[in-house]
């Protein structure tokens, strides 16, 4: 059963993201971070690490999907709850799907950040086009998510 709580735990799980997301840009990556709750507790949890790392693939939602798969030793994980402070790309609104991630919570959104890079792209359109579906929760700490994106994007000049 995936945690699909109350807004108070989202919030608190949204928060630990946004912290992470915080460490993430502090060592010269995007800010964006993800996390993944199980039973109301944290399994995983990552910033993302494209330039850290070197690796493009290395996604917040990936790290992170790829550590809890290791916790739980399997690929999917339909008890979860995926966290992230910025709606994923396809790539990663992908392998949330090939995960089986029960529920998916989001903090901002690339068009509320005018982002164009992405044309008219949402998780949830990526959904509709391939025919599939998962449990989307929008709305939590939206505001502070795409503030703090817009602070990150005006200090480093990036925008992706």
């Amino acid at each position: 059963m995936p945690d699909d709580g109350s807004t108070a735990m989202h919030e608190r799980f949204m928060r630990a993201a946004l912290e992470e997301a915080q460490k993430a840009a502090d060592r010269g990556d995007t800010a964006v971070a993800a996390l993944i709750t199980r039973g109301g507790e944290i399994i995983a949890v990552s910033g993302g690490l494209v330039e850290s790392s070197g690796d493009p693939r290395a996604h917040a939602e990936m790290t992170v999907i790829g550590e809890a798969s290791r916790q739980l030793g399997r690929g999917r994980l339909r008890e979860c709850t995926l966290y992230t402070t910025m709606e994923p790309c396809p790539m990663c609104g992908w392998a949330i799907h090939l995960a089986a991630i029960g529920t998916v919570v989001l903090g901002a959104r690339h068009r509320a950040l005018g982002r164009t890079d992405l044309g008219r792209y949402s998780l949830e359109d990526l959904l509709t086009w391939t025919g599939q579906s998962m449990a989307i929760v929008t709305g939590i700490l939206e505001a502070e998510c795409t503030a703090f994106r817009r602070a990150w994007q005006e200090r480093s000049g990036r925008f992706q």
